[in-house]
């Protein structure tokens, strides 16, 4: 999700999403934002790694694709500003003295919805609840094609109740269509490290 709206990814056309600036690319009620300034944030930082002040930033907007992020090198070759994004990560920690950053994102949270978990249940015919995903990797990230297992806390849904633990299950999906058939988004917000709700997540078939 994050690399598609680095500016320098957008900018190149290697986005998912670099022909819908200010379009739809996801349901109305789901909003990204990057806030740099959360409490113990993993990313939280007032200044970033080239000592531009970070600001938080919508990146999708009620379903719209509002902003990127960038670093002062990227930004200053397209001619626009840095939005504070720079990053110097070090291996296997601390900060590297390469001359030219990164841009990454700080803390990118989901805006929670007005659900709570246990209703989205309830309104579920057949699914699954899956508690965490295992190597996501971008198959294709020009069409935003994506693989990912789930294999942690699967618990398998039928007629609006949990009936007992599922699988493991290898997920092969396009992140565009995705965000357009989000049909929930819980309540229950969390840091892992993402700050993200339960998302209710339709499959339509035929």
């Amino acid at each position: 999700m994050a690399a598609n709206f680095n500016f320098r990814t957008f900018s190149e056309k290697k986005s998912c999403f670099s022909d819908n600036h200010e379009k739809e690319i996801a349901v109305k009620e789901f909003s990204l934002v990057d806030d740099p300034h959360i409490p113990e944030g993993i990313g939280t930082k007032s200044v970033d790694d080239e000592g531009i002040e970070t600001r938080a930033k919508n990146l999708i907007e009620k379903g719209v694709f509002k902003n990127t992020y960038s670093n002062l090198f990227d930004s200053f070759k397209e001619g626009e500003t840095s939005t504070g994004n720079a990053s110097r990560p070090g291996s296997p920690m601390g900060r590297s003295a390469e001359p030219i950053s990164i841009s990454s994102p700080h803390n990118l949270k989901v805006i929670p919805g007005n659900q709570s978990q246990e209703e989205m249940i309830k309104e579920t015919k057949h699914g699954l609840l899956v508690g965490r995903l295992w190597y996501t990797y971008a198959v294709n990230p020009i069409k935003g094609d994506f693989s990912c297992t789930a294999r942690s806390g699967i618990r398998i849904i039928e007629n609006g109740e949990i009936i007992g633990p599922g699988k493991s299950v290898r997920i092969i999906h396009s992140l565009p269509i995705m965000m357009k058939n989000i049909s929930a988004i819980g309540n229950n917000q969390r840091n892992v490290p993402v700050g993200i709700p339960t998302i209710n997540y339709t499959i339509n078939k035929g």
